[in-house]
């Protein structure tokens, strides 16, 4: 920090235990973090032929977010490797386009907002 200035506390956290439980809640989540515990994780089935797209609602999305897509077993592995499975991120929706299969098929998703 500059010479002169310091943190201020605001709000309930100017009390010393307020303060000092948030510096343990943000410590603790910054080690979580570190660790690459970040809960922003969920599996997504896919749906069965003829369908060739999925949407799911999640809160946060937005289209900017960047959405990883993880096969969970060697069936969707496959469909996956020919390249034409993708999410594409809007307000509050993931849509996965994917190629129409008879067979269930989950994803794991991880966001990044």
């Amino acid at each position: 920090m500059a010479a002169g200035r310091r943190f201020v506390l605001r709000g309930q956290a100017r009390h010393p235990k307020n303060a000092t439980r948030a510096l343990r809640e943000l410590i603790y989540r910054a080690r979580e973090t570190t660790l690459g515990k970040l809960n922003n994780t969920q599996e997504i089935p896919l749906a069965v032929a003829p369908a060739t797209a999925t949407v799911t609602t999640i809160r946060g999305v937005r289209a900017s977010s960047v959405v990883l897509l993880h096969p969970l077993d060697a069936a969707t592995a496959a469909n996956y490797a020919l390249g034409t499975t993708y999410a594409v991120p809007t307000a509050d929706t993931v849509t996965i386009n994917h190629p129409a299969a008879a067979g269930a098929r989950t994803y794991r998703v991880a966001l990044f907002a």
